[in-house]
């Protein structure tokens, strides 16, 4: 294959959505188990954000967990 075919860039572009639907799928499953919304996840995209965000998701109070004690 070559880089210039339009097969080529087909694939290209159903690896990438299929790797990010790895990583989205079980993301956002555990931020609805936490209590927080799913839409966090577009953090995941933001270069810096998703730094800063996980930093915000470890030491935030968990809903989920709050709402139990």
């Amino acid at each position: 294959m070559r880089p210039d075919d339009l097969l080529f860039w087909g694939f290209i572009a159903i690896a990438v959505v299929v790797a990010n639907l790895l990583y989205i799928i079980p993301i956002q499953k555990i931020l609805r188990r936490a209590g927080f919304s799913g839409w966090w996840t577009l953090l995941l995209y933001g270069g810096p954000f998703m730094i800063v965000g996980l930093w915000v998701f470890a030491f935030r109070n968990w809903p989920a967990v709050d709402k139990e004690s």
